[in-house]
Protein backbone atom coordinates (compact mmCIF):
# COMPACT_ATOMS: atom_id res chain seq x y z
CA UNK A 1 0.00 0.00 0.00
CA UNK A 2 1.13 3.81 -0.82
CA UNK A 3 0.43 6.20 2.01
CA UNK A 4 -1.61 9.79 0.76
CA UNK A 5 2.07 11.54 0.59
CA UNK A 6 3.21 9.10 -2.23
CA UNK A 7 -0.11 8.96 -4.31
CA UNK A 8 0.26 10.48 -8.02
CA UNK A 9 -3.10 12.09 -9.28
CA UNK A 10 -4.73 15.19 -11.44
CA UNK A 11 -8.07 16.72 -10.23
CA UNK A 12 -10.41 17.75 -13.48
CA UNK A 13 -13.65 19.18 -13.21
CA UNK A 14 -14.96 17.24 -10.40
CA UNK A 15 -12.91 13.62 -11.43
CA UNK A 16 -9.78 12.68 -9.56
CA UNK A 17 -7.20 10.71 -11.70
CA UNK A 18 -4.37 8.51 -10.60
CA UNK A 19 -0.99 8.87 -12.47
CA UNK A 20 0.07 5.27 -14.01
CA UNK A 21 3.04 4.44 -15.06
CA UNK A 22 4.42 3.17 -18.53
CA UNK A 23 5.51 0.04 -18.68
CA UNK A 24 8.84 1.48 -20.62
CA UNK A 25 10.43 4.34 -20.20
CA UNK A 26 12.94 5.95 -17.10
CA UNK A 27 10.21 4.73 -14.08
CA UNK A 28 10.41 0.66 -15.87
CA UNK A 29 14.26 1.00 -15.74
CA UNK A 30 14.28 2.14 -12.14
CA UNK A 31 12.58 -0.51 -11.48
CA UNK A 32 13.99 -3.17 -12.47
CA UNK A 33 17.37 -1.59 -11.28
CA UNK A 34 15.66 -1.62 -7.28
CA UNK A 35 14.47 -5.13 -7.94
CA UNK A 36 17.86 -6.37 -8.99
CA UNK A 37 19.09 -4.74 -5.75
CA UNK A 38 17.11 -6.10 -3.33
CA UNK A 39 17.16 -9.17 -5.04
CA UNK A 40 21.07 -9.13 -4.35
CA UNK A 41 20.44 -8.17 -0.79
CA UNK A 42 18.86 -11.23 0.10
CA UNK A 43 21.97 -13.80 -0.43
CA UNK A 44 24.52 -10.88 1.59
CA UNK A 45 23.17 -10.59 5.25
CA UNK A 46 21.89 -6.98 4.45
CA UNK A 47 20.44 -5.10 7.28
CA UNK A 48 17.38 -2.94 6.79
CA UNK A 49 19.12 -0.07 7.33
CA UNK A 50 21.65 -0.75 4.36
CA UNK A 51 18.85 -2.04 2.10
CA UNK A 52 16.99 1.65 2.52
CA UNK A 53 20.04 3.50 1.79
CA UNK A 54 20.63 1.81 -1.27
CA UNK A 55 17.07 1.68 -2.65
CA UNK A 56 17.04 5.46 -1.67
CA UNK A 57 20.42 6.35 -3.22
CA UNK A 58 19.01 4.96 -6.56
CA UNK A 59 15.63 6.93 -6.08
CA UNK A 60 17.32 10.13 -5.45
CA UNK A 61 18.19 11.04 -9.03
CA UNK A 62 15.15 10.37 -10.58
CA UNK A 63 13.22 12.84 -11.87
CA UNK A 64 9.48 12.22 -10.65
CA UNK A 65 10.83 11.71 -6.75
CA UNK A 66 7.34 10.63 -5.66
CA UNK A 67 7.17 7.87 -7.81
CA UNK A 68 10.38 6.49 -6.72
CA UNK A 69 9.81 6.55 -3.30
CA UNK A 70 6.66 4.87 -3.94
CA UNK A 71 8.41 1.84 -5.74
CA UNK A 72 11.01 1.70 -2.67
CA UNK A 73 8.28 1.27 -0.52
CA UNK A 74 6.29 -1.24 -2.34
CA UNK A 75 9.54 -3.54 -2.61
CA UNK A 76 10.23 -3.06 1.07
CA UNK A 77 6.50 -4.25 2.18
CA UNK A 78 7.50 -7.67 -0.12
CA UNK A 79 10.85 -7.80 2.19
CA UNK A 80 10.59 -9.79 4.89
CA UNK A 81 13.51 -8.76 7.99
CA UNK A 82 14.86 -11.54 10.84
CA UNK A 83 12.82 -11.09 14.17
CA UNK A 84 14.09 -8.59 16.85
CA UNK A 85 16.57 -10.41 19.48
CA UNK A 86 14.38 -11.34 22.73
CA UNK A 87 17.43 -11.06 24.72
CA UNK A 88 18.51 -7.79 23.10
CA UNK A 89 16.62 -5.42 25.72
CA UNK A 90 17.70 -7.61 28.76
CA UNK A 91 21.06 -7.32 27.46
CA UNK A 92 21.27 -3.41 26.95
CA UNK A 93 19.87 -3.22 30.35
CA UNK A 94 22.48 -5.22 32.07
CA UNK A 95 25.36 -3.65 29.85
CA UNK A 96 23.83 0.09 30.73
CA UNK A 97 23.80 -0.74 34.40
CA UNK A 98 27.22 -2.02 34.57
CA UNK A 99 28.90 0.61 32.45
CA UNK A 100 27.07 3.28 35.07
CA UNK A 101 28.39 0.71 37.96
CA UNK A 102 32.06 1.37 36.45
CA UNK A 103 31.69 5.20 35.67
CA UNK A 104 30.87 5.82 39.64
CA UNK A 105 34.21 4.02 40.64
CA UNK A 106 36.32 5.90 38.28
CA UNK A 107 38.16 9.56 39.64
CA UNK A 108 36.29 12.83 38.16
CA UNK A 109 39.31 13.73 36.25
CA UNK A 110 39.32 10.13 34.60
CA UNK A 111 38.94 10.22 30.35
CA UNK A 112 37.10 8.62 28.15
CA UNK A 113 40.53 6.07 27.30
CA UNK A 114 40.64 4.82 31.32
CA UNK A 115 36.95 4.73 31.26
CA UNK A 116 36.93 1.98 27.88
CA UNK A 117 39.61 0.56 29.40
CA UNK A 118 38.08 -0.32 32.81
CA UNK A 119 35.40 -1.56 30.64
CA UNK A 120 36.77 -3.73 28.48
CA UNK A 121 38.19 -5.97 31.64
CA UNK A 122 34.59 -6.93 32.39
CA UNK A 123 32.67 -6.85 28.66
CA UNK A 124 33.77 -7.14 25.32
CA UNK A 125 33.03 -4.31 23.77
CA UNK A 126 32.83 -5.17 20.32
CA UNK A 127 30.34 -7.74 21.05
CA UNK A 128 28.65 -5.03 23.13
CA UNK A 129 28.72 -2.36 19.97
CA UNK A 130 27.63 -4.93 17.95
CA UNK A 131 24.23 -6.15 19.59
CA UNK A 132 23.27 -3.27 21.82
CA UNK A 133 20.95 -1.76 19.55
CA UNK A 134 20.29 -5.07 17.88
CA UNK A 135 16.39 -5.31 18.47
CA UNK A 136 15.72 -1.88 15.92
CA UNK A 137 14.07 -2.44 12.70
CA UNK A 138 16.90 -0.88 11.06
CA UNK A 139 19.08 -3.08 12.07
CA UNK A 140 17.48 -6.31 11.40
CA UNK A 141 18.59 -8.68 8.65
CA UNK A 142 16.67 -8.98 5.41
CA UNK A 143 15.89 -12.87 4.96
CA UNK A 144 13.71 -13.06 2.36
CA UNK A 145 12.01 -11.30 -0.38
CA UNK A 146 8.77 -11.86 -2.15
CA UNK A 147 9.57 -12.10 -5.75
CA UNK A 148 8.34 -9.67 -8.23
CA UNK A 149 10.19 -8.35 -11.63
CA UNK A 150 10.19 -5.12 -12.79
CA UNK A 151 7.12 -4.71 -14.96
CA UNK A 152 5.33 -6.61 -12.14
CA UNK A 153 6.65 -3.86 -9.90
CA UNK A 154 5.31 -1.53 -12.33
CA UNK A 155 1.84 -3.14 -12.20
CA UNK A 156 1.64 -3.23 -8.27
CA UNK A 157 2.38 0.14 -8.55
CA UNK A 158 -0.66 1.45 -10.82
CA UNK A 159 -3.24 -0.78 -8.44
CA UNK A 160 -1.42 1.01 -5.64
CA UNK A 161 -2.32 4.34 -6.88
CA UNK A 162 -5.86 3.09 -6.96
CA UNK A 163 -6.26 1.46 -4.12
CA UNK A 164 -4.59 4.51 -2.11
CA UNK A 165 -7.83 6.61 -3.51
CA UNK A 166 -10.20 3.73 -2.23
CA UNK A 167 -8.88 4.14 1.25
CA UNK A 168 -10.76 7.73 1.02
CA UNK A 169 -14.06 6.21 -0.93
CA UNK A 170 -17.60 6.91 0.84
CA UNK A 171 -18.73 4.04 -1.73
CA UNK A 172 -17.69 1.93 -4.77
CA UNK A 173 -19.94 0.97 -7.36
CA UNK A 174 -18.59 -2.04 -9.23
CA UNK A 175 -20.19 -3.43 -12.52
CA UNK A 176 -19.42 -6.89 -13.89
CA UNK A 177 -20.44 -7.37 -17.97
CA UNK A 178 -21.85 -10.71 -18.15
CA UNK A 179 -20.66 -11.51 -14.87
CA UNK A 180 -21.93 -15.19 -14.67
CA UNK A 181 -18.28 -16.29 -15.04
CA UNK A 182 -15.46 -18.45 -12.68
CA UNK A 183 -13.77 -14.62 -12.43
CA UNK A 184 -16.75 -13.39 -10.86
CA UNK A 185 -17.46 -16.13 -8.52
CA UNK A 186 -13.54 -15.98 -7.57
CA UNK A 187 -14.76 -12.11 -6.97
CA UNK A 188 -17.20 -12.87 -4.80
CA UNK A 189 -15.48 -15.13 -2.53
CA UNK A 190 -12.79 -13.02 -2.06
CA UNK A 191 -15.61 -10.02 -1.22
CA UNK A 192 -16.85 -12.59 1.52
CA UNK A 193 -13.47 -12.66 3.06
CA UNK A 194 -12.55 -9.22 3.23
CA UNK A 195 -16.24 -9.10 4.76
CA UNK A 196 -17.21 -5.75 2.82
CA UNK A 197 -20.87 -4.13 2.70
CA UNK A 198 -22.35 -4.75 -0.40
CA UNK A 199 -25.82 -4.70 -2.36
CA UNK A 200 -25.91 -7.04 -4.91
CA UNK A 201 -28.16 -6.32 -7.84
CA UNK A 202 -28.38 -8.28 -11.56
CA UNK A 203 -29.62 -6.31 -14.58
CA UNK A 204 -29.30 -9.42 -17.39
CA UNK A 205 -26.23 -10.45 -17.61
CA UNK A 206 -24.55 -7.98 -15.77
CA UNK A 207 -24.05 -7.73 -12.31
CA UNK A 208 -23.66 -4.64 -9.99
CA UNK A 209 -22.43 -4.17 -6.16
CA UNK A 210 -22.58 -1.47 -4.58
CA UNK A 211 -19.87 -1.47 -1.79
CA UNK A 212 -19.62 0.91 1.16
CA UNK A 213 -16.34 2.83 1.76
CA UNK A 214 -14.38 3.33 4.58
CA UNK A 215 -15.69 6.97 4.67
CA UNK A 216 -19.31 5.80 5.44
CA UNK A 217 -18.20 3.30 7.78
CA UNK A 218 -18.17 4.15 11.60
CA UNK A 219 -17.38 1.40 13.38
CA UNK A 220 -13.04 0.24 12.22
CA UNK A 221 -13.33 2.68 9.38
CA UNK A 222 -9.44 1.90 8.82
CA UNK A 223 -9.40 -1.51 8.67
CA UNK A 224 -12.54 -1.62 6.56
CA UNK A 225 -10.60 1.03 4.24
CA UNK A 226 -7.45 -1.89 4.05
CA UNK A 227 -10.19 -4.16 3.47
CA UNK A 228 -12.10 -2.51 0.46
CA UNK A 229 -8.43 -1.84 -1.34
CA UNK A 230 -7.41 -5.67 -0.72
CA UNK A 231 -10.75 -6.31 -2.56
CA UNK A 232 -9.85 -4.06 -5.62
CA UNK A 233 -6.74 -5.97 -6.28
CA UNK A 234 -8.88 -8.96 -7.94
CA UNK A 235 -11.22 -7.07 -9.64
CA UNK A 236 -9.03 -6.45 -12.74
CA UNK A 237 -8.94 -10.38 -13.39
CA UNK A 238 -12.38 -9.46 -14.64
CA UNK A 239 -12.31 -9.73 -18.26
CA UNK A 240 -14.99 -6.83 -18.39
CA UNK A 241 -15.74 -4.26 -15.81
CA UNK A 242 -15.78 -0.82 -14.46
CA UNK A 243 -16.08 1.22 -11.19
CA UNK A 244 -17.13 4.66 -9.99
CA UNK A 245 -16.23 5.47 -6.39
CA UNK A 246 -16.95 9.20 -4.76
CA UNK A 247 -13.81 10.15 -2.83
CA UNK A 248 -13.17 12.41 -0.12
CA UNK A 249 -9.60 13.43 0.38
CA UNK A 250 -8.89 15.58 3.11
CA UNK A 251 -9.10 19.18 2.76
CA UNK A 252 -10.70 18.69 -0.69
CA UNK A 253 -14.23 18.59 -1.80
CA UNK A 254 -15.28 14.60 -3.09
CA UNK A 255 -13.93 13.63 -6.16
CA UNK A 256 -15.27 11.16 -8.64
CA UNK A 257 -12.79 8.09 -9.90
CA UNK A 258 -14.16 6.16 -12.50
CA UNK A 259 -11.74 3.50 -14.02
CA UNK A 260 -12.35 0.33 -16.33
CA UNK A 261 -10.66 -2.48 -18.18
CA UNK A 262 -9.42 0.22 -20.68
CA UNK A 263 -7.10 1.28 -18.13
CA UNK A 264 -5.04 -1.63 -18.39
CA UNK A 265 -4.59 -2.33 -14.72
CA UNK A 266 -2.86 -5.85 -13.99
CA UNK A 267 -4.24 -8.05 -11.52
CA UNK A 268 -2.82 -8.24 -8.01
CA UNK A 269 -2.78 -11.73 -7.76
CA UNK A 270 -3.77 -14.41 -10.39
CA UNK A 271 -5.04 -16.75 -7.63
CA UNK A 272 -5.62 -17.13 -4.00
CA UNK A 273 -9.04 -14.77 -4.32
CA UNK A 274 -10.80 -18.48 -2.64
CA UNK A 275 -8.98 -17.90 0.70
CA UNK A 276 -11.26 -19.19 3.62
CA UNK A 277 -10.66 -16.50 6.61
CA UNK A 278 -8.86 -18.39 9.17
CA UNK A 279 -11.14 -17.90 12.35
CA UNK A 280 -13.26 -19.96 9.40
CA UNK A 281 -11.04 -22.04 8.39
CA UNK A 282 -10.85 -23.33 12.53
CA UNK A 283 -14.52 -24.05 12.53
CA UNK A 284 -14.66 -25.55 9.04
CA UNK A 285 -11.24 -27.69 10.32
CA UNK A 286 -13.00 -28.62 13.68
CA UNK A 287 -16.33 -29.11 12.77
CA UNK A 288 -17.87 -32.37 13.77
CA UNK A 289 -21.60 -33.30 13.41
CA UNK A 290 -23.28 -36.52 11.88
CA UNK A 291 -26.41 -33.98 10.45
CA UNK A 292 -24.83 -30.96 8.97
CA UNK A 293 -22.27 -30.61 6.39
CA UNK A 294 -20.46 -26.73 6.03
CA UNK A 295 -19.40 -25.28 2.88
CA UNK A 296 -17.21 -22.37 2.69
CA UNK A 297 -18.22 -21.20 -1.27
CA UNK A 298 -22.15 -21.33 -1.59
CA UNK A 299 -23.19 -18.94 -4.83
CA UNK A 300 -24.98 -16.10 -4.41
CA UNK A 301 -28.35 -16.05 -3.44
CA UNK A 302 -31.73 -14.32 -4.67
CA UNK A 303 -32.94 -12.75 -1.73
CA UNK A 304 -36.44 -9.70 -1.31
CA UNK A 305 -37.86 -8.46 -4.57
CA UNK A 306 -34.84 -7.76 -6.82
CA UNK A 307 -31.77 -7.71 -4.30
CA UNK A 308 -28.62 -10.76 -4.03
CA UNK A 309 -26.74 -11.71 -1.10
CA UNK A 310 -23.73 -13.11 -0.97
CA UNK A 311 -23.61 -15.85 1.88
CA UNK A 312 -20.38 -16.70 4.09
CA UNK A 313 -21.20 -20.54 4.41
CA UNK A 314 -23.88 -23.15 3.69
CA UNK A 315 -24.59 -25.93 5.33
CA UNK A 316 -26.14 -29.38 4.45
CA UNK A 317 -28.21 -31.67 5.71
CA UNK A 318 -30.12 -34.46 3.50
CA UNK A 319 -31.59 -32.50 0.43
CA UNK A 320 -31.87 -29.26 3.09
CA UNK A 321 -29.60 -25.85 2.42
CA UNK A 322 -29.15 -23.51 4.73
CA UNK A 323 -27.18 -20.36 3.80
CA UNK A 324 -25.77 -18.27 6.60
CA UNK A 325 -24.79 -14.88 5.95
CA UNK A 326 -22.73 -12.65 8.38
CA UNK A 327 -22.97 -9.10 9.60
CA UNK A 328 -20.12 -7.76 11.33
CA UNK A 329 -20.07 -4.34 13.40
CA UNK A 330 -19.71 -1.96 10.87
CA UNK A 331 -22.79 -3.81 8.70
CA UNK A 332 -25.30 -1.13 10.11
CA UNK A 333 -26.74 -0.03 7.46
CA UNK A 334 -26.87 -3.42 5.39
CA UNK A 335 -28.70 -5.34 8.12
CA UNK A 336 -31.97 -3.68 8.17
CA UNK A 337 -31.74 -3.59 4.22
CA UNK A 338 -31.46 -7.36 4.64
CA UNK A 339 -34.38 -7.30 6.88
CA UNK A 340 -36.43 -5.44 4.86
CA UNK A 341 -35.95 -7.74 1.85
CA UNK A 342 -36.75 -10.89 3.76
CA UNK A 343 -40.04 -8.91 5.12
CA UNK A 344 -40.85 -8.31 1.65
CA UNK A 345 -40.30 -11.60 0.51
CA UNK A 346 -39.99 -14.40 2.89
CA UNK A 347 -36.66 -17.30 2.42
CA UNK A 348 -36.89 -19.65 4.95
CA UNK A 349 -33.31 -21.02 3.62
CA UNK A 350 -31.32 -17.79 4.89
CA UNK A 351 -29.82 -17.63 8.42
CA UNK A 352 -28.30 -14.16 9.69
CA UNK A 353 -25.57 -14.21 11.69
CA UNK A 354 -24.86 -10.79 13.98
CA UNK A 355 -22.20 -9.48 15.87
CA UNK A 356 -23.40 -8.70 19.12
CA UNK A 357 -22.01 -5.54 18.95
CA UNK A 358 -23.95 -4.52 15.80
CA UNK A 359 -27.25 -5.97 17.74
CA UNK A 360 -26.83 -3.24 20.54
CA UNK A 361 -27.13 -0.53 17.83
CA UNK A 362 -30.00 -1.66 16.38
CA UNK A 363 -33.73 -2.23 16.83
CA UNK A 364 -33.36 -5.92 15.95
CA UNK A 365 -36.02 -8.30 17.69
CA UNK A 366 -35.14 -11.35 19.89
CA UNK A 367 -37.20 -13.49 18.68
CA UNK A 368 -36.58 -13.56 15.09
CA UNK A 369 -36.20 -17.44 14.05
CA UNK A 370 -33.54 -16.73 11.34
CA UNK A 371 -31.31 -14.47 13.40
CA UNK A 372 -28.60 -15.87 15.87
CA UNK A 373 -25.63 -13.62 17.45
CA UNK A 374 -21.92 -14.06 17.89
CA UNK A 375 -19.07 -12.83 19.60
CA UNK A 376 -16.57 -11.49 16.58
CA UNK A 377 -16.99 -14.83 14.73
CA UNK A 378 -19.56 -17.99 15.22
CA UNK A 379 -18.27 -20.94 17.23
CA UNK A 380 -18.87 -24.35 16.46
CA UNK A 381 -21.14 -24.75 19.52
CA UNK A 382 -23.11 -21.32 18.21
CA UNK A 383 -23.49 -22.53 14.78
CA UNK A 384 -24.62 -25.75 16.00
CA UNK A 385 -26.93 -24.35 17.82
CA UNK A 386 -28.77 -21.73 15.44
CA UNK A 387 -28.89 -24.78 12.97
CA UNK A 388 -30.80 -26.97 15.33
CA UNK A 389 -33.33 -23.81 16.33
CA UNK A 390 -33.67 -23.19 12.36
CA UNK A 391 -34.23 -26.58 11.93
CA UNK A 392 -36.94 -26.89 14.34
CA UNK A 393 -38.81 -23.96 13.35
CA UNK A 394 -38.48 -23.97 9.38
CA UNK A 395 -36.87 -27.77 8.57
CA UNK A 396 -40.87 -29.38 8.40
CA UNK A 397 -41.72 -26.39 6.31
CA UNK A 398 -38.99 -26.67 3.63
CA UNK A 399 -38.92 -30.64 3.37
CA UNK A 400 -42.35 -30.81 2.75
CA UNK A 401 -42.06 -27.97 0.30
CA UNK A 402 -39.52 -30.00 -1.51
CA UNK A 403 -41.47 -32.99 -1.68
CA UNK A 404 -44.29 -30.94 -3.33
Amino acid sequence: MLTKDLLEFRVRKGAVHPQLIAAKGTEADLADALVATVTSATASSTTRQELEAALGAQAAGHRRPRVAKGLVKLLLDRATFEEPDPEAVTSRSQWLAHAEAIRATLPPDADFAAYEAALARDLDLEEVRDRLFADLPSRRTLIDFKPIDGPGLISRYDLAQVQGLLLYAQHLELRVAEGDTPELRRLLRWMRFCRLVTDVTVDGSDWRLRIEGPAAVVDGAKKYGLQLASFFLVVPTLPRWSIAADVKLPRRPVLRLEMSQRAGLGPGFAGGAGHVPPEMRAVLDKWRDDEWRLDPNPPPLAVGVDGWCVPDLSAHRGGEVVFIELFHAWHRGALPRRLQGLADKPQPNLLLGVDRKLVDKTELGSENPQVFRFNGFPTQRGLKKALAEWWTTFGELTSSRGAC
